[in-house]
């Protein structure tokens, strides 16, 4: 949530209205993706019934409301036909290529410094949005757009924020300038690079001075150096804790099961078969784990929730165990426990009943 994450290397920005100023670019030195974006800003006012009520809680909703209304910021961003239906393709939305897509994700900072994560606008109650644009007086009403599909993921330049972001084709994009009266939008091009400095040279050779270059290799490589960061920290420690548990757990039953010699021993003497043995075995392995489970899940779900009640001093989020880790820990447990099992009892298999019986345990 604090992180940027850019996917792109380098930014283009034209002259307004002006997308053909960068389509020579998509052809430069070690380019090897582009996407091709029109970007142009409305804003729309949302009754308080249609405002999402996680927005609420926000300390800065009050200072957008007016006469009972949400000042909204919406930013459309049109996309090259094909690009759209590819982006309607990779997120599975089922909108008709003429359609608008709404990327329903709120990420900001409060005027309280949290962090926050939202929905962006509740669909079941909110469809339509009317489009406001300022004429030098008030907010004048230019327009209307409606909402066909939604989705949580973004397409390439496009950075979710404070405000509504809708996707769409660029055609849709200009009808909807044709009939709001709005004439003006910014063009940008987002491209991807082997090279991004060699990239940017080439650009800088040849680019007029209309056109502004943005090159976020710096800022990326600092985000990938501090989550690489992080990401050594936290699962080295993890493996490390892992390590020794799982050493305990072999030493302990290992331990046990060496201690109870004489008991085998006197089972096997009375006609317990090699069969009722491993089952014996069997069972104790599944309660071992069910009993560590039995302990362990609350607790860790306990030390969950108040991680997620000391980190949400700083993010506003919603508590969410990561089930699949759980399950895996779960799966994780009989595994090691079984293991254990099995080389603890392989020891004393071939164990002669007699010399069994004769073990005095000290």
């Amino acid at each position: 949530m604090t992180q940027e994450n850019y996917d792109f290397d380098i930014q283009l920005t034209g002259p307004s209205n002006n997308l053909d100023s960068l389509k020579p670019f998509v052809n430069a030195e070690n380019v090897t993706d582009s996407v091709f974006l029109e970007y142009v800003s409305f804003q729309s006012w949302l009754t308080s019934k249609d405002v999402p009520s996680a927005l609420k809680k926000d300390p800065d909703y009050h200072a957008n409301v007016n006469d009972g209304k949400y000042a909204y910021n919406l930013q459309l961003h049109g996309l090259d036909e094909e690009d759209f239906k590819e982006y309607l393709k990779k997120t599975g939305s089922k909108v008709n290529p003429d359609g608008v897509v709404v990327i329903n994700m709120l990420k900001y900072q409060g005027s309280d410094r949290k962090f926050y994560q939202s929905e962006a606008l509740d669909l079941q109650k909110t469809k339509k949005l009317d489009l406001y644009e300022f004429n030098g007086e008030e907010d004048e009403k230019v327009g209307s757009i409606q909402i066909d599909g939604e989705t949580d993921e973004a397409p390439m330049g496009v950075r979710v924020g404070y405000g509504l972001n809708l996707i769409m084709s660029r055609d849709t994009l200009h009808k909807i300038q044709k009939e709001t009266g709005s004439s003006n939008s910014t063009p940008f091009l987002y491209l991807n690079s082997f090279d991004p400095s060699a990239t940017q040279e080439a650009i800088d050779e040849s680019k007029s001075g209309d056109v502004e270059v943005f090159n976020i290799t710096q800022m990326k490589e600092e985000n990938e150096q501090f989550s690489l960061l992080v990401s050594i920290f936290a699962y080295g420690f993890i493996t490390l804790i892992s390590a020794i548990s799982i050493a305990n757990i072999f030493n302990t039953i290992s331990t046990s099961i060496s201690l109870r010699k004489r008991e085998f021993a006197m089972l096997k003497s009375v006609g317990m078969t090699p069969k009722g043995f491993n089952k014996m075995i069997h069972y104790e392995s599944i309660f071992y784990g069910l009993k560590s489970l039995l302990y362990g899940l609350p607790i860790g779900f306990a030390a969950m929730y108040l991680m997620h009640m000391a980190l949400n001093e700083s993010f506003e989020y919603s508590f969410s165990p990561p089930w699949m880790s759980v399950l895996f820990v779960v799966v994780a447990i009989f595994a090691i426990v079984g293991s254990a099992m099995l080389y603890s009892t392989g020891k004393i298999k071939k164990q002669n009943i007699i010399d069994g019986l004769k073990q005095e345990n000290i």
